[in-house]
C-alpha cells in the first residue's frame, strides 16, 4: 500500500511539473524576450521564436514598403492601427514553426505543427526600411527592417488573449526572396 502512495504521489508531481503554461501567453512572453531569435525575407514576412521553434510571432506586411524604400533609396517608416488589412500578426504553438518560414527547401514528411494560434487584434505596428544600397533586383530588393509593436492585443479562437508589452524587433534583414 506504502508503495502504491508513493508511486502515486510521484506520478503526480511529475504530472503537474510537466504542465505547460498558457500557451498564448509563453509566445506573448518569447516575442518580447530579447533572446528570442529572428529572421525575415520578402516585402515583409518576419518572423520571431525560440530556440526550439515551439513559440513563433509570425509578422507579415503586404504593403511593398521594402520595395519602396529600395527604389525611393532611402529609409521608409509607415505606421498601422490593427486590425490593418495589410498587416497579419499571429502567434502560434506548437513543434517546427519556422521549417517553411523564408524557405524554398522541403523535406517529404516533415511539417511544422500549429497546436494553437491567436490573431493580433488592436495596438499598433510601425515598421521602418532602412534600404541596402544594392542595386535594386525583382528578387533582391533588400533592407534591414525595424518594426515596433505598441499595445498588441492578441486574440485565440476561445477567445483567450494577451497583450504584448511594447516591443521593438529591430535590424531583420527583408526584401530577398528564396530561391
Amino acid at each position: 500500500m506504502r508503495t502504491l502512495v508513493l508511486v502515486s504521489l510521484v506520478l503526480s508531481v511529475v504530472a503537474c511539473s510537466g504542465e505547460e503554461g498558457d500557451p498564448l501567453q509563453d509566445t506573448v512572453d518569447v516575442a518580447a524576450s530579447a533572446s528570442s531569435q529572428t529572421s525575415g525575407c520578402g516585402d515583409i514576412q518576419v518572423v520571431v521564436h525560440d530556440e526550439s521553434a515551439t513559440h513563433a510571432l509570425f509578422l507579415t506586411v503586404s504593403d511593398d514598403l521594402a520595395w519602396d524604400a529600395a527604389n525611393a533609396g532611402q529609409a521608409l517608416s509607415r505606421t498601422y492601427a490593427l486590425p490593418d488589412p495589410a498587416v497579419s500578426i499571429v502567434a502560434r504553438w506548437g513543434d517546427d514553426l519556422v521549417y517553411l518560414h523564408c524557405s524554398d527547401v522541403v523535406e517529404p514528411g516533415r511539417e511544422p505543427t500549429v497546436d494553437g494560434e491567436a490573431v493580433a487584434v488592436s495596438g499598433s505596428l510601425t515598421v521602418t526600411v532602412v534600404p541596402s544600397g544594392r542595386p535594386v533586383e525583382p528578387w533582391d530588393f533588400g533592407g534591414m527592417a525595424t518594426l515596433e509593436l505598441l499595445g498588441v492585443t492578441l486574440e485565440d479562437a476561445e477567445g483567450g488573449t494577451a497583450t504584448l508589452p511594447d516591443t521593438v524587433v529591430a535590424d531583420v534583414y527583408v526584401g530577398w526572396l528564396p530561391g
